[in-house]
């Protein structure tokens, strides 16, 4: 049995999640407040005892260890020759743009969607294309008769997808996968699929690698992977990138090599081998509480909030939370939130898509805290809608 229970005090220690008032709770950026598994903890402990932090290289050893643990927990067979290390996701989503499309070329995104993609393409001078998701009570569904236009329409280059889904908590079934590659394929576009949340993924449900649905899908992608949020070491900067085709592989080395972001820091190394080979067991047992805590949390919000509607997550963390009985524009409600109970949820809006109805609600925290976080929810929320009503 691990420590699911009990939570550092992480305020005044520069971390972003509680850089926050006093007063005030926060519920939204995508780190846990659990403790990492014993053995990644070990490991950094044992490197930080020598004392010198030098420049560090990326051994074959670590290769070998994500081509290992995507065998065993996915049963994706990765080559270890196909895979980049990277100091992050959405750095190599950057270097990708840079380096795989021009300024000015049109990439597509499914919306809603992890708004940090956005950014990414604005910031890199590429043209940002939409392609909004169906949704039905709550279900989102990829719409491939609006994709195939989208993507003829626009003469995309690249479309970046997030399996499983952010903010959604979605687990995209096989058949998705593959029809999403023969679109792709068709029309010569790209995918770079971010899979950050693989790990996290339900034991019921059944998560497939993008490049694994088929031979179509392997031979156009990106798949970028990382032990950051199933392990907590979103700020240790370690992520792989898994391409099979050659020619873009070496595209994409010479881009995070030119874009500088191919180096490791002096922890991530051991923290992602010790994730990948010693701690399966911790994992499988956070997942399982994952579970515990998503439905409960679920529960408590359908029966405290009049109207509320919230899917559970198949995947992540993250509760995708349906507030459009009380407002059709959830910036006021986050607002009123914060300031009349402290507690701090990412808008939708910024998701695009359909988002503007929704709020983004990070629940992975030991109950004493979720209780808190829930309560302040279940205050505000009632106060906005007796505020509507008086």
């Amino acid at each position: 049995m691990f420590d699911f229970q009990n939570a550092p005090d992480r305020r005044h220690t520069y971390s972003i999640k509680w850089s926050i008032g006093e007063d005030e709770f926060p519920m939204f950026i995508a780190d846990m407040d659990f403790k990492t598994a014993p053995a990644v903890s070990r490991a950094i402990r044992n490197k930080a005892a020598l004392d010198v932090y030098g420049y560090h290289k990326v051994p074959s050893v670590f290769f070998e260890a994500v081509a290992n643990w995507q065998q065993r927990r996915h049963g994706w067979a990765v080559n270890p020759s196909q895979i980049l290390y990277c100091e992050g996701v959405m750095p190599g989503l950057a270097s990708a743009l840079r380096h795989l499309t021009q300024p000015g070329d049109k990439v597509v995104a499914l919306s809603p969607v992890y708004h940090h993609f956005y950014s990414a393409v604005r910031d890199n001078a590429r043209d940002l294309v939409l392609c909004p998701l169906d949704c039905e009570d709550g279900n989102y569904r990829i719409n491939f008769a609006r994709l195939e236009q989208t993507l003829l329409d626009s003469q995309a280059k690249l479309l970046m997808f997030c399996n499983p889904h952010n903010p959604a908590g979605i687990v995209w079934s096989e058949k998705d996968l593959i029809r999403l590659g023969q679109l792709c394929d068709k029309h010569n576009v790209l995918v770079f699929s971010d899979e950050i949340h693989a790990d996290l993924t339900d034991r019921e449900a059944r998560y497939t690698p993008f490049a694994k649905a088929s031979s179509l899908c392997a031979r156009q992608s990106v798949v970028a992977i990382s032990p950051s949020k199933a392990f907590n070491l979103a700020g240790l900067h370690t992520a792989s990138l898994v391409i099979e085709n050659e020619a873009l592989r070496e595209k994409v080395r010479a881009g995070l090599h030119a874009d500088m972001v191919d180096e490791p820091n002096a922890f991530s190394i051991e923290a992602t081998l010790a994730a990948y080979t010693e701690s399966d067991d911790w994992l499988n047992e956070l997942v399982a509480h994952l579970a515990v805590i998503k439905r409960y949390a679920c529960q408590h919000l359908v029966e405290h909030c009049p109207g509320i509607k919230v899917s559970y997550p198949q995947a992540s963390y993250l509760l995708w939370i349906d507030c459009s009985a009380l407002t059709d524009n959830t910036d006021e409600l986050a607002d009123f939130l914060r300031e009349t109970t402290g507690l701090i949820v990412t808008k939708g809006g910024v998701f695009a898509g359909n988002g503007q109805s929704y709020l983004r609600m990070n629940v992975a925290m030991p109950f004493s805290l979720l209780e808190e976080g829930l309560s302040r929810f279940v205050r505000g929320w009632n106060g906005y809608r007796q505020g509507q009503t008086s």
